[in-house]
C-alpha cells in the first residue's frame, strides 16, 4: 500500500505507513472486539458506554455474520475489503447512533488527534471511510423499513465495491 500511495503521488517518501497508521490507531481506538479471542476491551475514559455498545454490535455481527471470515477472504481486492469494512463499520456507528437517540444522550467532546490531523489525507480517508460513509451505506439500508432486515441481508450479499453506486 506504501508502494501505491508513492506511485501515485498520495503521500511524501519520507513518509512511513505502517508506523503512521498504528501511531494514529494508539491515538483513536478507545476499544475493540476481537472476533477470533471472541473478546471485547473498553478503555477507560470518555464515551466508555458509548464504545461499548459500538463494540457489543461488532460482536453481535460475529455471531451472527461471522465476520472475521468474510475479512479475511483472500479472493477479496482492497476495494471489496474497504467495502466490507464499510458495512461493519457503519452498521456498529449507525446502532450506536440509535441508541445514544433512545437514550438521550449527548455527544461527548472529541479526542485531540495531532498525528491524525497531520497525516495525508489519503491516509486520513482510508481510515475514516468505514465510519463515515459505511454509515450513510447501512442508513439508507435502516431507512427502507427502519429495521435491520434490509442491513442483515448485505451480510448474506456484501457490498462488491467502495463506488457511490455500488453502495447507493
Amino acid at each position: 500500500l506504501q508502494a501505491l500511495y508513492l506511485a501515485l503521488g498520495l503521500i511524501d517518501e519520507r513518509v512511513d505507513l505502517y508506523s503512521l497508521y498504528a501511531e494514529m490507531l494508539e491515538e483513536q481506538v478507545r476499544g475493540t472486539f476481537d472476533p477470533e479471542t471472541k473478546e471485547l476491551y473498553l478503555l477507560k475514559g470518555a464515551a466508555e458506554e458509548l464504545i461499548l455498545v459500538h463494540e457489543t454490535v461488532h460482536a453481535l455481527q460475529q455471531q451472527h455474520f461471522d465476520i472475521l471470515a468474510e475479512r479475511s477472504d483472500a479472493s477479496y481486492n482492497l476495494d471489496q475489503k474497504l467495502a466490507f469494512s464499510a458495512l461493519v463499520e457503519g452498521d456498529a456507528t449507525l446502532a450506536t447512533r440509535l441508541y445514544q437517540e433512545s437514550e438521550f444522550q449527548h455527544a461527548v467532546g472529541g479526542v485531540d488527534t495531532p498525528i491524525f490531523d497531520n497525516a495525508p489525507p489519503i491516509v486520513q480517508t482510508s481510515l475514516t471511510f468505514p465510519y463515515l460513509h459505511g454509515t450513510e451505506f447501512v442508513s439508507r439500508l435502516w431507512d427502507i423499513d427502519q429495521s435491520w432486515t434490509a442491513v442483515n441481508a448485505a451480510y448474506v450479499s456484501p457490498p462488491q465495491s467502495t463506488t457511490y453506486h455500488a453502495l447507493g
